[in-house]
């Protein structure tokens, strides 16, 4: 009879071994001086990063009248040290879950801790959640400085928000990611080298490749648009899915938010998501009829209608909130894929065909179902020997210790041997 266990007790297990593996790997880390001299040091990096691109902005912002807008220095404080905040954690996350399983490994206690009760998803996710954990409490430590744009203006508390966001789920993707690896790799530092080269492969390459692309597609569009206006709706720009795992996409759309200009990072966004005509102008012709009081229309004439300049402006929250989804759902199968890779029972894999044939012939074998014709001459049948499941005969004591015969006069022929004939 099967033990059918429920699904409130099921859940309560996972988060017991959740918390379990978390608080573990939480004193493991803030144990010792190292963490508070880390946190220190990431302090004093993002306040002197802001004083430097605080003095940089007021220099350099002053108008022909000799003053200086505070909105742009805000802005460019909060482009600043938001890039600045998305490069420490692209480090920051994998390092510090690409040993969180090879290390295991290499002190030779996964099988160890797998023997346990705690599931295999509840190790992943502790050991996740204990990372998200560290680089939380250095994202939050960073809102104060952060929060100084808003003595400058240009920035709202919404902006900030959207932010974070962007950077919780990048922190939660190459975490998984640093995960993955590390379940794959017995070593830490092949773990470590390669999560690094993962997550420029997927920043710098991603925007390479599609910068690459997207040049090609420009220069075929302008061959094919030789003495004739150029067509933007027929530019074939590679798909905006290349970019979705990259935080420096979605940092422009966050910051195309608060900016003024459809030159800057809402460009970006705009040619990233396909709205070149966006892109190209930034105004658009809008026709539409002004009444005037006397019932006419304004024109030259009553009934006409004229072309109005309408600033279409950029579409807000275009872009990031997908880029955001995708994030969290490449998240789930890397966590998945990294609970398959340490669980000991692998029920997601499939058998190979070599293997498999291996293994039905052995099974044949074993019940006597496959039997050569002189075979019960060799080998003892199922019917005269107890097979276990590997091949091998269950009674140990079967080979060379058979019954000796009884001779005509009942003693027992043992062969020749020392005292046989007394």
């Amino acid at each position: 009879m099967s033990l059918v266990i429920p699904r409130r007790n099921a859940l309560r297990q996972v988060a017991g071994g959740i918390a379990a593996v978390s608080t573990k790997e939480l004193r493991g880390r803030m144990r010792g001086r190292r963490a508070f001299v880390l946190l220190t040091v990431h302090l004093v990096a993002v306040s002197g990063f802001a004083f430097f691109v605080e003095e940089i902005a007021v220099r350099s912002s002053g108008n022909a009248f000799g003053g200086v807008q505070s909105a742009d220095i805000g802005r460019a404080l909060f482009t600043a040290l938001l890039f600045f905040l998305t490069i420490v954690v692209l480090i920051l996350g994998p390092a510090s879950t690409s040993g969180a399983i090879s290390l295991e490994r290499e002190k030779q206690t996964l099988d160890m801790l797998i023997t346990t009760p705690v599931s295999s998803l509840a190790i992943v996710l502790g050991k996740l959640v204990a990372a998200l954990g560290w680089m939380a409490l250095l994202l939050l430590g960073s809102i104060p400085v952060l929060a100084l744009v808003f003595m400058f203006g240009g920035v709202g508390p919404e902006d900030l928000v959207r932010a974070y966001v962007v950077l919780a789920t990048t922190a939660l993707l190459y975490g998984s990611l640093g995960l993955f690896v590390s379940a794959l790799f017995k070593r830490t530092q092949a773990a470590t080298v390669l999560n690094l080269v993962l997550a420029l492969v997927m920043t710098l390459g991603t925007g390479g490749l599609f910068g690459g692309l997207s040049a090609l597609a420009f220069a075929d569009l302008q061959q094919r648009s030789v003495n004739m206006p150029v067509d933007w709706t027929q530019l074939r720009l590679p798909p905006q899915a290349m970019l979705w795992a990259n935080p420096f996409v979605a940092d422009l759309d966050v910051l195309c938010h608060s900016d003024t200009s459809m030159s800057g990072s809402c460009a970006v966004v705009l040619f990233v998501t396909g709205r070149i005509d966006l892109a190209q102008g930034g105004q658009a012709m809008a026709v539409q009829a002004q009444p005037l009081p006397a019932g006419g229309f304004a024109g030259d004439g009553p009934g006409v209608q004229v072309a109005a300049p309408q600033n279409l402006g950029m579409p807000e929250d275009s872009y990031w909130p997908v880029s955001v989804a995708a994030m969290l759902v490449l998240s789930m199968l890397l966590i998945a894929g990294t609970t398959q890779l340490i669980s000991p029972t692998r029920r997601w894999r499939r058998p190979r065909r070599g293997h498999a044939a291996i293994s039905a012939g052995g099974v044949l074998f074993a019940s006597g179902a496959v039997v050569s014709p002189d075979a019960d001459a060799a080998f003892p049948t199922a019917a005269s020997a107890s097979v276990d499941a590997d091949g091998f005969d269950s009674d140990a004591d079967s080979v060379g210790s058979a019954a000796p015969e009884a001779g005509p006069d009942g003693a027992t022929d043992r062969g020749a041997g020392p005292g046989a004939g007394t």
